[in-house]
């Protein structure tokens, strides 16, 4: 059992150690991207707050499907 933990955290642990540091690297765009966007359109985020709050209840709505 242990072989088998050591094998598997070998395996997946680059994986989780590793997925920041792509985000660190790649600050710098995506913080000028935001800013251009931002700067394009600075209302923006309330249509996006918006969308994130009404959106996922219409499409996680659980209903009955009738089928005939």
């Amino acid at each position: 059992m242990p072989y088998a933990m050591a094998v598997g955290a070998m395996t997946v642990l680059p994986f989780i150690l590793f997925k920041p540091v792509w985000w660190f690297l790649t600050a710098p765009i995506w913080y000028g991207l935001a800013r251009v966007t931002t700067k394009l359109n600075p209302n923006g985020h309330h249509v996006f707050a918006v969308m994130m709050q009404v959106t996922p209840m219409a499409i996680l709505r659980k209903g009955r499907r009738h089928v005939s």
